[in-house]
């Protein structure tokens, strides 16, 4: 959050000449100038939102993420990581195997 232009002549002024100010003495107003053409260049107030609000609109992320990896039937999976392992090594047969083939196909 940055100060405005009002700021700089409230009774806060003196604070933020202060603390704003910048190395090489880079006044307060100047750096507040870079940073908010930074912002202008690179961020917008209503996309954030709106990424919080997709990120956040179904509940937590990283939850959701745990419940599908937990509900998910990886059964077929593990068939197929087991039958590659028995096959010595052959994953192409064993996926072969898995569609009911008898011999790999190409593609």
């Amino acid at each position: 959050m940055m100060p405005s232009a009002e700021d700089f002549g409230s009774e806060i002024g003196g604070d933020i000449a202060r603390y704003f100010q910048g190395a090489d003495g880079l006044d307060a107003t100047e750096r507040v100038r870079l940073y908010k053409l930074a912002w202008d260049l690179c961020g917008d107030g209503f996309g954030q939102r709106a990424v919080q609000y997709e990120r956040y609109y179904a509940g937590d992320p990283v939850r959701l993420y745990a419940m599908n990896y937990l509900g998910y039937d990886k059964s077929d999976a593990f068939r197929l990581v087991d039958r590659a392992l028995a096959l010595g090594g052959d994953p192409q047969e064993a996926v072969a195997q898995s569609r009911g083939r008898t011999h790999p196909v190409d593609g």
